[in-house]
């Protein structure tokens, strides 16, 4: 009988990013980048998205005051922290489509 493997693997529990994505609520993480460099962040996480490698959340960054991707798998810890965003998450979510936007105009412009 044929099983597959598990697609994902994350060390976080991920019903608790789903839950902060609907709730609108901020979460505390605990991550290591592509260097190894741990970092401790709070994030409004907006949306998680699946690949064929990974899970991914967009968020804003509350360091960075900027959008990131945030791999899930890269997550070592995950707390929420009670805070509401509420209800910004569609204005970023808005935000962030536009500066996609921007940047393929930009880069449409440059490749001529």
């Amino acid at each position: 009988m044929f099983r597959p493997e598990p697609r994902y693997t994350s060390p976080v529990d991920l019903t608790i990013l789903r839950a902060a994505c609907w709730q609108e609520e901020t979460v505390d993480i605990r991550y290591v980048d592509g260097e190894g460099v741990i970092s401790e962040r709070t994030i409004l996480p907006l949306s998680l998205f699946y690949t064929d490698t990974c899970v991914t959340a967009l968020s804003w960054c509350c360091l960075r005051e900027d959008f990131r991707m945030f791999r899930t798998d890269r997550m070592s810890e995950i707390r929420p922290n009670g805070l509401s965003f509420r209800p910004r998450r569609v204005p970023l979510l808005r935000d962030y489509l536009s500066q996609l936007q921007m940047r393929r105009r930009v880069q449409g412009n440059g490749s001529g």
